[in-house]
């Protein structure tokens, strides 16, 4: 007798995609702290086409209000649809189910929506810049010892801030040693 194998839940990657500082800086006064230009490129190739999720004033940052070319999944509270490109969820859960067929989804910000993503989680893309923000007010998470560095870039100077910085993708270490 053979068993049949469902899956119930289809495989899709959880990816979270940052520019931090030195002290794992985000935000400052509801913006990035740091702007790098070709790391907007990056960040650009790396979700179109995808889903991104974000939080309300993630969203409000935005200068069109959202992300031409992907889908825009805002997590809140508030029930209020910002514009006819964004999405609302409510709940983590309900993101998702939203994203069931989903291949990659990919997590933008802020801080508060790192942090209730950060155990599903399955892969890090992270631009780290050579700056200490003193006075920021949203952090990303630490990268600890669940993370394991699979790919870094030349460290790179940008010519506009003259910030260096780096491209890194980090992918959450197995931990039951199976692969």
């Amino acid at each position: 007798m053979y068993l049949k194998m469902e899956i119930l839940k289809p495989t899709r990657t959880v990816a979270m995609i940052a520019a931090i500082s030195q002290d794992y800086a985000i935000g400052k006064d509801g913006n990035q702290p740091v702007y790098i230009k070709e790391d907007l490129r990056h960040f650009k190739a790396l979700t179109e086409g995808r889903t991104v999720v974000m939080g309300r004033r993630t969203q409000q940052a935005l200068p069109k209000g959202y992300l031409p070319k992907r889908r825009n999944i805002m997590l809140s509270h508030c029930d209020v649809v910002p514009n006819e490109y964004v999405e609302i969820a409510h709940s983590v859960e309900e993101v998702m189910e939203m994203t069931r067929g989903d291949q990659e989804v990919v997590v933008i910000g802020g801080g508060m929506i790192y942090g209730l993503f950060w155990d599903l989680a399955d892969v890090l893309y992270i631009t780290h810049i050579d700056v200490v923000i003193g006075d920021a007010d949203t952090y990303f998470p630490m990268i600890g010892d669940e993370w394991e560095l699979v790919d870094e870039s030349d460290r790179r100077i940008d010519e506009a801030t003259g910030l260096a910085y780096r491209y890194c993708e980090y992918r959450r270490k197995c931990l039951n040693n199976k692969g």
